[in-house]
C-alpha cells in the first residue's frame, strides 16, 4: 500500500492536531511526526542493493515551461522504471528542472547517460547531473526527496511547486518504480 504525499501531509496534520488538543506537549507531537514518517518509508518502492540512478535534469533558463517539461519527460524518459517530478519554484527565481531516480544496473556509466538524456532533451551535458548508487538509504532519501520530503530551507518552495502543479493539473510526482 502507497501513500500519497497529500495523504501523509494530513495524517501529520491530524496528528499533530490530535496530540496538540490531548497532550499538548512538542516532544509528543514530534514523536508521532517521525513515526509516521517511519512508517511511510518502510513502504516505499525502494529495493535494497539495486542500482538507481539520481537525475537533475536542469533546462536553460527560458527554454521550457513546466507543463511542457513534464509532458515531455512522460514521453521520453527513456527507462524501464523510475519515479520523477517537475519543480519550478529555486532560492534563484522560477526555473523548471526534474529530479528523477532511475532503476539501473551497476555497469551504467554516468558519463553515456548525461550525453543520451542531453540528446533526448536537445541540450547540452552541462544541464544534467546523473550519479549512481546501491545504498539503500541513499536511494530512499532521494525517493522521499521526489515526493517532497526537502529539507526546512527549501519547504517554501515545495509549497509553491505544489500550488503550481494543482493548477496546472500536474501530479506532484510520478512513478512506476
Amino acid at each position: 500500500m502507497r501513500i500519497s504525499a497529500e495523504r501523509m501531509d494530513e495524517i501529520i496534520d491530524y496528528a499533530k492536531g490530535y496530540a496538540h488538543a490531548s497532550i499538548g506537549r512538542r516532544v509528543e507531537i514530534d514523536a508521532c511526526k517521525a513515526k509516521i514518517r517511519e512508517i511511510y518509508r518502510s513502504r516505499s518502492p525502494i529495493e535494497p542493493e539495486t542500482y538507481y540512478g539520481w537525475i537533475g535534469i536542469n533546462p536553460p533558463p527560458n527554454s521550457i515551461n513546466i507543463a511542457d517539461l513534464y509532458d515531455f519527460t512522460l514521453a521520453n524518459l527513456p527507462y524501464e522504471k523510475y519515479a520523477f517530478c517537475v519543480e519550478q519554484h529555486t532560492e534563484n527565481g522560477i526555473r523548471p528542472h526534474i529530479h528523477a531516480l532511475v532503476k539501473t544496473n551497476g555497469n551504467t556509466r554516468a558519463g553515456h547517460q548525461i550525453t543520451r538524456l542531453a540528446k533526448i532533451y536537445d541540450i547540452s551535458n552541462n544541464y544534467i547531473e546523473y550519479s549512481i548508487s546501491n545504498k539503500f538509504e541513499l536511494n530512499k532519501t532521494r525517493f522521499s526527496y521526489i515526493i517532497g520530503e526537502k529539507t526546512p530551507n527549501k519547504l517554501q518552495y515545495v509549497e509553491l511547486d505544489k500550488k503550481t502543479r494543482e493548477l496546472l493539473n500536474i501530479p506532484q510526482y510520478y512513478s512506476i518504480l
